[in-house]
């Protein structure tokens, strides 16, 4: 729990550091989101899935700077 303490207190202190740091995570999760709308294949889940595309590229633009802490 203290880890989640800490990335907590550094979006506090720097804003614009939690949002790349959300977004880089978000980058690394969305994929997971592609292979069930692949599956569905139905009209309105093309429109999702352009839509998950566009979040997942500003989610990589955004948090393309963040460098995970190695532990």
């Amino acid at each position: 729990m203290n880890g989640a303490r800490t990335i907590l207190d550094r979006g506090r202190l720097n804003p614009i550091a939690g949002v790349r740091q959300a977004a880089f995570w978000g980058s690394v999760g969305l994929p997971a989101v592609y292979l069930p709308l692949l599956y569905a294949g139905s009209g309105a889940t093309q429109f999702a899935g352009i839509g998950v595309g566009l979040v997942h590229a500003v989610c990589l633009a955004v948090g393309h700077r963040h460098v995970p802490e190695a532990r």
